[in-house]
């Protein structure tokens, strides 16, 4: 599958996940069935996992010609090969950073449970860029 389509997915996706976001909140489904907040750190977890494989192959790539086939200088092709970790850092780094956005709104800050939410959350975005990294190699 070529970048440019991957980043057309991966937009439309966050899209997806962030209107789904934004209903859930009006219909209080994070605060009436417990698993809606796992399922959708899992789900960013992927997204975000799968932008950064995405960003690190454009960067990599060297030059991409229009139809997302990355070339070396010599004009051979390059295959970009992702490594776990950058999937599982890049999720979790990405949920660092909604946690903190999540606290600073003060979405969670008074939870007697805010620990444990928060790490429940980490895992669950670690577990969406694990299964991003598996998307991206099939």
């Amino acid at each position: 599958m070529s970048l440019r389509i991957r980043f057309v997915l991966v937009i439309i996706f966050t899209v997806i996940v962030f209107a789904v976001d934004m209903i859930a909140k009006r219909l209080y489904l994070y605060w009436t069935y417990g698993w809606f907040d796992s399922m959708m750190h899992f789900i960013g977890g992927m997204i975000g996992g799968y932008l950064v494989l995405l960003l690190i192959a454009t960067h990599r790539s060297g030059q991409v010609k229009e139809n997302g086939e990355m070339l070396e200088e010599g004009g051979k092709p390059l295959v970009y090969k992702p490594r776990a970790y950058e999937a599982f850092l890049g999720a979790f780094a990405i949920g660092v950073v909604w946690e903190i956005a999540e606290f600073a709104l003060h979405v969670s800050r008074y939870s007697p449970r805010f620990f444990q939410d928060t790490l429940s959350d980490l895992l669950f975005d670690i577990a969406g860029g694990v299964v991003a990294y598996f998307l991206w190699i099939i």
